[in-house]
């Protein structure tokens, strides 16, 4: 026996039945679609996002590393350079002359340092401008995340304004990467 006939509907009152509840609930298909369409939007935007975060971190990580290198070479160079220093000072102590060479090789050391030195602190600059980014970007996704799931509670609380605060959050996000993007470009 079908339900129809259990509860005494005609074929007719579950049709109109059927129909007006539709009918009603005509409104929440079309609003949880465009919710459904933001949240894509954000989470490929936040996608995007967690790509490009990791590309700054991984830029800012080389630079580091090259930062570090040069400073070694300059250490070394640095020690290097004092211990001739040390040499010429006890051969002019005992009345001897240092050896030509070796003046040349404390000069070229020396010329060699500063230009290290400027590109440790290009290399810092680097760095900086990078880790900076790379924080936009990190606080652009968790926005992003937060807005794709304060629309996604909108659904299930069947509440608008989350939704508007979602699409608030995901506005300021997007932002945060397109100011991520002009960082990383300049």
């Amino acid at each position: 026996m079908s339900k129809q006939a259990k509860t005494g509907q005609t074929e007719q009152d579950f049709v109109n039945e059927m129909i007006d509840s539709r009918e009603a609930g005509e409104e929440h298909p079309r609003w949880h679609k465009h919710v459904s369409l933001i949240i894509l939007i954000m989470a490929l935007l936040s996608a995007m996002g967690v790509v490009l975060a990791g590309m700054t971190a991984h830029q800012a990580l080389i630079e580091r590393t090259e930062e570090i290198l040069e400073v070694n070479i300059m250490e070394g160079d640095r020690i290097y350079v004092e211990t001739l220093r040390s040499k010429h000072e006890i051969l002019t102590a005992l009345g001897e002359s240092p050896d030509q060479a070796e003046i040349e090789a404390i000069e070229a050391f020396e010329k060699e340092k500063r230009e290290l030195g400027r590109e440790t602190a290009v290399e810092e600059v680097m760095v900086q401008t990078a880790t900076s980014t790379n924080r936009i970007y990190t606080i652009a996704v968790a926005l992003l995340s937060l807005g794709t799931a304060l629309c996604g509670m909108s659904i299930i609380a069947d509440w608008k304004p989350l939704w508007i605060v979602g699409i608030v959050f995901g506005v300021i996000g997007t932002i945060g990467l397109g100011i991520g993007v002009l960082t990383m470009i300049f």
